[in-house]
């Protein structure tokens, strides 16, 4: 069975980020989650980025996407409310030509991405339509989540299913 590395590159206000990278014999394949530490491009080695998910529109999980984007061409992948947000023009106008990249998500929906299955989760935050992810690679489950505050009876089941759990809590509705 091959090697899963997880590396949380940033997480909190100042920035979020996170590379799952599985190597296994000549299988080398890696997923960033959220894209919003500064000099991000610079911090890895992108060679073997399949694809960048997105869970919200926050600039501390965007605003170093298109510094990445330039040094991989990979897909990102967003609902399509979060990617239509205002609050996303500042970081993807400038990205005209990146945009065939963008690949839309729909919650609960699966997405192969090579040795990767990642399943989008409706998430609760004050934005158009934020996820969590459940990823699956090498027989084991990855839970990601960001700005929590609470989390539904959904989510939950996912959270007690994972084996490795990330979850940021620095967002309060009532803060």
């Amino acid at each position: 069975m091959g090697e899963l590395r997880v590396t949380v590159l940033g997480s909190g206000s100042d920035g979020n980020g996170t590379v799952l990278d599985y190597k296994d014999g000549t299988i080398h394949q890696s997923i960033l989650l959220d894209c919003g530490v500064s000099r991000l491009s610079k911090m890895y080695n992108w060679d073997s980025l399949s694809g960048i998910y997105i869970t919200h529109g926050h600039s501390d999980h965007v605003k170093s996407i298109q510094s990445t984007v330039r040094v991989k061409d990979a897909p990102v992948y967003i609902t399509r409310p979060e990617w239509e947000s205002e609050r996303l023009r500042k970081y993807f106008d400038k990205m005209t030509c990146y945009t065939p990249r963008v690949k839309f998500i729909t919650p609960t929906k699966p997405i192969v991405d090579g040795v990767f299955k990642v399943t989008p989760i409706p998430a609760h935050h004050d934005t158009e339509m934020p996820v969590h992810y459940m990823i699956e690679v090498a027989g084991k489950r990855i839970f990601y989540g960001c700005d929590t505050a609470d989390v539904s009876l959904e989510t939950l089941d996912y959270i007690v299913r994972a084996d490795i759990v990330l979850i940021e809590c620095n967002y309060d509705d009532d803060a």
